[in-house]
């Protein structure tokens, strides 16, 4: 900051005049002195003007640097309340946005469960109808079956006897004639009564056969069981006046399976009839030679029936019938590696002869060519 000069008392005539001394009013008469004098008064002037020029700015800087820190305070601050005035603002509304949100996802949730009702609702119903046809479907197709298969019962039950056991007489009559070739072994024929096939069980005796006794077997291939089975086996039995008679059948009484014994009548299954065959027909071989030599003949032969129907017997007859079905399948098993065998052989045969036979083409083609005395001189043996 520049200070300002000390006031001078001037004359107030040679204020103008630079000849004349501005302090005493004295002629100057050094004119030298006079023109420094004068160029002093004006760089003085000059200076004292720059100086009051450079406070009044510096002073003008100071109130505008003041004014611009007042002003940037008060900014501070006006932008400092502004923002805490839009923060809480801001806070406001998202007070505002969550409890909008929160009643938003409250509005979502009521209306997604009502739509996921609505779904199951129409999906359920849709589901229960799909259901509703295709039982109808199944109900009708059931229906349908049970029809055709009660029509096919009537068919079968309408069937004669032997039309029925038709197929199961001729598999048992072979199985039977297989099994027991010295017995005498017949089958009834066609329209004639009595029992479906006859085994009259032979015995050497003395070098020659004589007849032991005799085994009825009648087949039944039908759907049901029937009691009168039983009867009608019965009448068979007496009527060709034996003990021994063996139902071959498919199907068995209430509570049984594979194997009864009814009334001294043997209910068995197709697949074990050879086996009860067998033991059928050692109970006629034991029973002839027994009642031979006692006379007991009935006696043992209903000692013997009572041991078939027993529990015993049931589980050894089991034991022997899975025994010989084991023995079955090996047999059956080892027919077909020998077949696998023989069938290879076969095919070895095959290819050696197929190998000779167009060796001696060649041969043939050889002998045979336009070179065929050369061929037969190279073919000589050498002296």
């Amino acid at each position: 900051m520049v200070s300002t000069p000390m006031s001078v008392t001037r004359a107030p005539d040679s204020a103008s005049d630079p000849t004349i001394c501005p302090f005493c009013g004295q002629p100057l008469l050094n004119t030298q002195a006079v023109e420094r004098l004068a160029h002093q008064k004006a760089a003085y002037e000059v200076k004292l003007r720059t100086d009051l020029e450079a406070e009044a700015e510096a002073r003008a800087q100071a109130r505008v640097e003041k004014v611009e820190k007042d002003l940037k305070v008060r900014t501070a601050k006006q932008v400092q309340a502004a923002v805490r005035e839009r923060a809480d603002e801001v806070a406001g509304l998202n007070r505002q946005l969550q409890e909008v949100q929160k009643n938003q996802e409250a509005k979502v949730k009521v209306e997604v469960r009502k739509q996921v009702a609505d779904a199951e609702a129409s999906q359920r119903a849709s589901l229960e109808q799909e259901f509703g046809k295709r039982d109808k479907q199944l109900q009708a197709t059931l229906t349908k079956v049970q029809e055709q298969n009660a029509e096919l019962s009537r068919r079968v039950e309408r069937l004669s006897a032997g039309d029925r056991g038709e197929f199961n007489e001729e598999a048992i009559l072979a199985q039977l004639s297989r099994a027991f070739p010295d017995d005498d072994i017949k089958r009834t024929r066609r329209g004639q009564r009595g029992a479906d096939i006859f085994q009259h069980v032979r015995v050497r005796t003395d070098g020659d056969f004589i007849e032991a006794g005799l085994i009825i077997y009648e087949c039944k291939d039908t759907l049901h069981w029937n009691n009168s089975f039983i009867t009608q086996m019965k009448a068979q039995a007496k009527l060709h006046r034996t003990p021994y008679a063996i139902l071959v059948s498919r199907c068995f009484p209430r509570g049984s399976q594979n194997l009864a014994v009814i009334n001294d009548i043997v209910v068995i299954e197709p697949a074990r009839s050879v086996a009860l065959a067998e033991v059928m027909r050692r109970m006629v071989i034991e029973t002839y030679r027994s009642g031979a030599v006692t006379g007991s003949r009935a006696e043992k032969t209903a000692e013997l029936f009572r041991f078939v129907s027993s529990m015993e017997f049931r589980q050894k007859f089991d034991s022997l019938s899975e025994a010989n079905d084991a023995l079955q399948a090996s047999l059956t098993r080892e027919r077909q590696s020998h077949q696998r065998v023989w069938t290879e052989r076969e095919r070895l045969y095959h290819a050696m002869g197929d190998a000779t036979i167009e060796i001696d083409s060649r041969f043939k083609a050889i002998l045979e060519s336009k070179g065929k005395g050369k061929a037969l001189r190279s073919l000589r043996p050498t002296a």
